[in-house]
This record gives structure tokens, sequence and C-alpha cells, in this order.
């Protein structure tokens, strides 16, 4: 909704007020009282009141915005596009003004961030729908990641979380002001080089239709996660918007935080659904604003009134450590076979490993 608004209004306070008050009113005349885009659709900013010409002002003079009109680049005056985008204090990025070429209509975010390590496409986007006060729905949109999904509105495909095609991919890098290579890292696809499983090499193995049916190497519709990294590094941005949601939580081979020596949480403790599970699409409920990052977006699990709330909210932040063998030894030994599979899947890891006497690549 902030996003309509401005693209409605142009940030102008007297055509807001104008357009909230007239929406308000045609909702109660017509029995809804529920302010929504598709009734605000239906206004014209009309200010009559407002001294001009004969009273009114002149659209056509570009005082009164079209109505659906979203602003692009070419808009407004901007700066010489500079080799890379501007950095802020603490991780967050000033938008580039750019010409978006052929097929680049939208606008890039107003606010971004910089990737956090190891992230994944669902973690950033839901960091940038809380960094720019919007809904995970409206930044996906504005990502260029709902392209032809018109069967599910708001749903994303899952298979993006894993690789993207190149327009795509650059045209999402211009919305988040990143550069594609960046962009790129927020894929699964890039560690194909060490978990062969999701390399662009073995296509058909990876593509949507594989992806669909149960596979016990990737984790494409749920993720683990580690409370700890969820709570963030305690730097300004990390405080506000949470750690990174990891892609390698996504694979099964990975069962334990090293960093934060626990072993990870599959499920939400309070609603016991998967973390990050979405029945459609790749992120659920991507039309609520004001669930923060680490909350769990499921539906509730029933009380003993029977009552579910329409979502759990868990802060998954805050959940206490994970159940660890009895044994100090045994769990011991798990935190060492973790970090031995982490250093084989890190990008600067060996390229080949001993298999029942042979080397073989590691992937």
């Amino acid at each position: 909704m902030p996003e309509y608004l401005y693209r409605r209004t142009h940030g102008i306070v007297g055509l807001l007020r104008r357009l909230i008050e007239d929406g308000l009113t045609k909702a109660m005349e017509s029995g809804l009282e529920n302010l929504t885009i598709d009734l605000l659709d239906e206004i014209a900013i009309n200010l009559g009141n407002v001294p001009g010409k004969d009273g009114i002002r002149d659209a056509e003079a570009g005082e009164i915005p079209r109505r659906g009109h979203c602003p692009t680049a070419e808009d407004e005056s901007s700066p010489e596009d500079p080799e890379g985008p501007e950095r802020a204090q603490h991780g967050s990025r000033r938008p580039r003004h750019t010409s978006g070429g052929r097929g680049m209509t939208l606008r890039p975010l107003p606010r971004s961030l910089d990737p956090l390590e190891d992230e994944t496409f669902v973690g950033f986007t839901l960091r940038l729908a809380r960094h720019n006060g919007t809904t995970p729905e409206q930044v996906a949109a504005r990502l260029g990641l709902m392209d032809g999904l018109g069967e599910t509105p708001g749903a994303v495909s899952p298979w993006l979380l894993v690789d993207m095609d190149k327009p795509r991919l650059a045209r999402a890098a211009r919305a988040a002001n990143l550069t594609v290579a960046e962009t790129d890292k927020l894929l699964l696809a890039p560690i194909g080089h060490r978990y062969g499983l999701v390399s662009r090499r073995y296509r058909p193995w990876t593509s949507p239709r594989q992806l669909d049916r149960p596979n016990r190497w990737i984790l494409v519709r749920t993720s683990q996660y580690c409370p700890s990294c969820l709570a963030g590094d305690g730097s300004p941005q990390e405080a506000l918007n949470g750690g990174a949601w990891r892609r390698s939580w996504r694979l099964p081979v990975v069962f334990a935080c090293v960093r934060h020596r626990q072993l990870l949480h599959r499920v939400c403790p309070a609603c016991r659904t998967p973390g990050q599970f979405a029945r459609a699409g790749m992120i659920a409920r991507p039309g609520m604003e004001e669930l923060h990052p680490a909350q769990c977006r499921s539906p509730s699990f029933p009380g003993s009134d029977g009552i579910r709330l329409s979502v759990c909210g868990t802060d998954l932040s805050r959940v206490g450590p994970a159940c660890i063998p009895e044994d100090a030894d045994s769990f011991k030994a798990l935190l060492a076979l973790q970090g031995r599979l982490d250093e084989l899947l890190a990008t600067n890891g060996p390229q080949n490993i001993s298999s029942c006497g042979r080397l073989v690549p590691v992937a």
C-alpha cells in the first residue's frame, strides 16, 4: 500500500490527503468499510477546492498524477550513473537513478541493503521489505519476480530461489541497486561447483519441474535455521532487519551452526511448521507488512479454545537451543563433522576429496 500511494500521488501530501479522504468516503458509502487498492483505483484525484486555474489544477501540466502511472527513472533528472551503487552507513544503499533500457521500466527501490554473507533471495526480499516499510509482495513485484504468475496472484516461484535467467537477474539487480554478481550470489545455483545437485550443469535435474518433486538433497520450500544467526551480529542494520536466512540451511547436509555451537532448528516451536514453509510460492503471507524477517509466517497452531490465528508470528531469533545429545563427546563429534562439511562447501575449499581410496571432485 505505501508504494501504491506514492505512485498515485508522487509523494505530494495534498494529493495523498485528498485520495485518502475520498477513498474513506467511498468505502463507507459502499458498505465495504475497508480501504483497498482496487477501491482507490476507481477514484480520480479531484482538487477542485485547491486554488489554481479556474479553481482546479491542470492535469496536462502534471499537477495531478495520472491514475496508475508509475514514474520511471526517465521521469526525473538524475546525475550520471556511478560505477557501482552508492552505499550509506551500516550496510544500507542509496538508489541509483538510471535509465533502465529496453524492458526495464521499473524504478529502483527507494532504499536498498548490502546482501549478508550466504544470504538467500528469500531472506534478502524479507529484509528489503522491512527496510522500505512495505510488503514482500511489493518488493518481489519491483524486483521482477512475479512475471507470468497470473494463476496465483502474489506468488513467486520457488525455482527463483535456486536460479534465474539472465534478463530477470539483471532486472532484479537494477531494482535492488546491486550488481549482477551480488544478486547471483543470493541464489543456490552458484554453489553448484561445491554441491553438484544445484549446479547449472546438471539440468534438467535442477529444472522447476524436477524441483516440484520430493528431493532429499535440497530444501526448496522450507529452511532450517539458527536463532542466533537470525538475531544478527549486533550492527544497527541487523538489529533492525535481522540476520541472514542462509543458503546453506537449504542443504540437508548442513545440520549445525559451528559458529554458535548449536544444532539447527527445522520447525517453529509454536506452530510446528517447517521454517519458511509456503504452500504457494516462495514466501508465505507475502502481503503482510508488519512481520519481521525472523518471524514465522505460517498459520498459528489452534489453542485450547480451538481458535487459530491468521499467522503464527513467533520470533524465531528468540527460540531456545535445539535438543543436543547428552553425551558431550557425541555433540563435539557432530560439530567437528559439520565443520568438515562446511570446509568442503566453502568457495575456497578443496577441489577434490579422497573417497574409497581415490580422489574425486567435491561436487
